[in-house]
């Protein structure tokens, strides 16, 4: 899958281990291993099987946002590439046809 980022500062950000270690200790890690995941998934829906991920829909007015688990309080926060997302007979949403994504930050709750 494509993985784009909201900002050049946010994938900087990302993709610097020891910032991320700094501020995320060993979840760090996690955050990492997410990304990767998602890069190496064929679509969300693959992406979205995976045990450990638990990718959920936040659903807020217009936009739809995705999360993904990094650990029991922080989770990753993404949105499609496409803004209108196909929809499956049954009205669910077609997650096999979600192949580029948009990493938007980090939720720690």
């Amino acid at each position: 899958m494509e993985v784009l980022y909201k900002s050049k500062t946010l994938q900087n950000f990302l993709e610097d281990t020891q910032r991320l270690s700094d501020l995320y200790g060993i979840n760090a890690y996690k955050i990492v291993q997410r990304i990767s995941e998602l890069r190496s998934s064929d679509n969300l829906n693959s992406f979205k099987c995976l045990p450990t991920p638990k990718c959920k829909v936040i659903n807020r007015s217009d936009e739809m946002k995705f999360t993904a688990m990094v650990s029991e309080n922080i989770k990753l926060i993404f949105d499609s590439k496409k803004k209108k997302l196909t929809k499956t007979e049954n009205g669910d949403i077609d997650w096999d046809n979600i192949t580029s994504i948009r990493i938007l930050g980090i939720r720690e709750s």
